[in-house]
């Protein structure tokens, strides 16, 4: 078991976010399956209905492009200093209220040339190809920015590079494919699949590489368990009714799984 924030911290990260009736659809995706089992269901198997299940994902249902790739980055270099910053993220939010952004996006193209500097410096870069996987793309801009950089710093590089972006989304993964592919097809694939089920079809990959999962772990399926009186106990999700309204709430019991 891995300990970790939870279903709960789940939640309020999606509320944190400028379109708080998401949320509200990302919990309702998974009431079906805790209704259905009186105990609660674990941790891990809320977050994967609510987020990722062929059916009820928010991920994988949602027809919404939910990330937000603004068309101009920021100007850092002009900004008077941090309340004029966020005064600039509060507008990129007022674009597409729906949408939310990653330090992807904040920070591009920045943030994703300085993850391209690295592993062209890296002692694990073979000069005889580059193979980059990327999971959990969104939009693609991290992809997009890394190849148009390797393709203006580093153009023997770059036509050696070999980008492949798996995506559970169906709607990002067609976005990425616009955006990315459409500028680099040579060197860009994407693949609109569950990165769990991957092996499942795809041969073993023996060859050095970058793995990239930006915004991912945080959101990944995991277990939710505490230390009471001296026992550790596992945290569930359980449904209750409160004064006519249907809730969702944590429970604890001793360890089974």
């Amino acid at each position: 078991m891995l300990v970790c924030g939870g279903a709960a911290a789940a939640a309020r990260r999606i509320r944190l976010r400028p379109a708080a009736c998401l949320a509200r659809g990302v919990a309702s995706r998974a009431n079906a399956q805790v209704e259905e089992r009186e105990e609660g269901v674990l941790t891990r198997e809320f977050i994967y209905a609510s987020l990722y299940a062929k059916e009820t994902g928010y991920f994988t249902t949602e027809q919404r492009e939910v990330l937000h790739a603004p068309a101009q980055g920021i100007d850092f270099g002009n900004l008077w200093g941090a309340g004029e910053y966020r005064n600039v993220v509060a507008q990129l939010y007022k674009e597409s209220p729906e949408a939310w952004l990653t330090p992807v996006e904040v920070f591009a193209p920045h943030y994703s040339q300085a993850l391209a500097r690295y592993m062209l410096n890296s002692p694990f870069f073979r000069r005889e190809q580059l193979e980059i996987f990327e999971i959990g793309g969104g939009s693609g801009s991290n992809a997009l920015h890394i190849l148009d950089y390797l393709q203006q710093q580093a153009p023997d590089v770059y036509a050696k590079t070999k980008y492949t972006l798996i995506e559970i989304s169906p709607v990002m993964a067609e976005r990425q494919r616009r955006r990315v592919v459409a500028a680099h097809p040579q060197q860009c694939a994407v693949l609109n699949q569950d990165i769990l089920t991957f092996a499942d079809t795809h041969a073993p990959v023996n060859s050095q590489c970058f793995f990239l999962a930006l915004e991912v772990l945080d959101n990944l399926p995991h277990d939710k368990v505490a230390l009471q009186n001296g026992k550790w106990c596992e945290t569930v999700v359980q449904m209750q009714q409160q004064q006519g309204e249907t809730l969702l709430r944590e429970a604890t019991r001793p360890v089974k799984d």
